[in-house]
């Protein structure tokens, strides 16, 4: 999978995160905070592989989320 495709698919959990943060109440099982957390990063993810080849590894770079 290169760069852009992997792109595509953050773009697609996005969506999703949206979703479920439109659909969030009392009962759910993640929370409205716990939700934006993750799109925030997801954003900063698709920011950082925008702006720098993943190929290149540079001193005090890493990926944002763990596995």
């Amino acid at each position: 999978m290169n760069q852009e495709q992997f792109i595509k698919k953050i773009n697609i959990v996005l969506v999703e995160i949206d979703k479920m943060i439109n659909n969030c109440d009392g009962y759910s099982y993640t929370n409205k905070q716990q939700l934006i957390s993750i799109k925030n990063e997801l954003y900063d993810m698709i920011n950082y592989l925008n702006s720098e080849s993943i190929f290149q590894q540079k001193k005090g770079k890493e990926f944002l989320l763990s596995r």
